[in-house]
């Protein structure tokens, strides 16, 4: 990357699905290599590359031919914004290494979230669009936090899930 190379501070927020996938590992660790930082969230809200304070581009959702759109926002109270949103995100995000396979570290984070889309009575599908996964990743996610609150329904395990917070 060549604004690596012009030592330039890059840091890279991306979803936990990033850790999975073969092709967004590889090019992980070639930023890592190259000095960039990098952490991941459950949930990322949008796409955007800030260059400075005074430009910023936000991609859009893809449009009707399949094509994401980007718009450059030039505005500084809007860059500002975004400039915030972003350290709030990353101050909350988990480091990634590249080291550690799949989604280690990130487990607990993701299992809070499942349960937290699962109590607002979202569907595997929806909660798995919203994840970023695949329904059958989700699926397993699901199964995995069912166990882990000795449940055997989606209903016992959130009397469950009730019941800790309180007593936590």
């Amino acid at each position: 990357m060549r604004a690596l190379g012009r030592q330039v501070a890059v840091q890279v927020l991306g979803p936990h699905r990033s850790r999975a996938g073969f092709a967004s590992r590889a090019t992980a660790k070639r930023l890592l290599a190259d000095g960039a930082q990098i952490r991941t969230l459950s949930q990322i809200p949008r796409a955007a590359v800030v260059f400075d304070d005074t430009l910023a581009v936000v991609f859009d959702a893809p449009d009707d031919w399949g094509q994401p759109v980007a718009r450059g926002v030039r505005d500084r109270h809007v860059v500002r914004f975004l400039i915030d949103l972003f350290d709030q995100l990353w101050a909350d995000a988990t480091p990634f290494t590249g080291a550690e396979p799949g989604y280690e570290g990130v487990v607990d984070d993701l299992q809070r979230s499942v349960a937290r889309l699962m109590a607002q009575g979202l569907t595997d599908e929806v909660v798995a669009r919203r994840l970023g996964v695949s329904v059958r990743t989700c699926r397993r996610h699901i199964a995995t936090l069912l166990q882990n609150l000795e449940s055997v329904s989606r209903f016992q395990a959130g009397v469950r899930a009730a019941h800790r917070l309180s007593v936590d």
